[in-house]
C-alpha cells in the first residue's frame, strides 16, 4: 500500500502507478471504455464523500481529474447507499448545502459501489464549485456529499 501524504493540487497520476500524494491507485480512468493512449491525469481537486445519518451516506474519495483536456469528477471505490431516483451535481455550496439553481447537474448516480466518471462539461470553470452532492429527487434528501479542496 502507498502511503498517503498531504495532497497537493494540481498534480499528475502517472498511467497505472500509485500516486504518493493523493494516495489514488491508478485507476482513475476505465480503460475498457476509453481506448485512446492516455499518459496521465490532473488531479486538480478531491474530497471525500461524507456521512448524513445511518440511512443517507457514502465513502470514498471524489476528485476532478484532467485526462487528456476533458474534466471528469471521479468517483473511485466509492459506497453510497442506495435510494430511489439519485442524481449526481457540482454544487457553489460546500458542507452539503445546494440549490438547483447554483449547481451544475451531471446525471443520474451510475452505481452505489465502485468507480465511475462524468463529464463536466467545456467551458465550466471547475474552481466555482465547492462541492459533489449526491441528492435523492424522489424524498428530497441528501444521500452523501464531498467538499472539494
Amino acid at each position: 500500500m502507498v502511503p498517503r501524504l498531504a495532497a497537493t493540487y494540481p498534480h499528475v497520476h502517472e498511467r497505472n502507478a500509485p500516486c504518493r500524494n493523493c494516495g489514488d491507485r491508478g485507476s482513475r480512468f476505465d480503460v475498457r471504455r476509453d481506448q485512446r493512449a492516455l499518459g496521465s491525469d490532473t488531479c486538480s481537486y478531491a474530497g471525500e464523500l461524507e456521512y448524513v445519518d445511518t440511512v443517507h451516506n457514502g465513502k470514498g474519495p471524489v476528485r476532478i481529474i484532467d485526462l487528456g483536456g476533458q474534466r471528469f469528477v471521479r468517483f473511485e471505490d466509492v459506497a453510497i447507499t442506495n435510494a430511489p431516483d439519485i442524481h449526481v451535481y457540482l454544487s457553489r455550496e460546500s458542507g452539503g448545502k445546494w440549490s438547483e439553481s447554483a449547481s451544475l447537474y451531471l446525471g443520474a448516480l451510475k452505481a452505489t459501489n465502485g468507480s465511475f466518471n462524468y463529464e463536466i462539461p467545456a467551458g465550466i470553470t471547475v474552481g466555482d464549485y465547492k462541492s459533489v452532492v449526491v441528492w435523492c429527487r424522489a424524498f428530497g434528501v441528501l444521500i452523501t456529499w464531498a467538499d472539494l479542496a
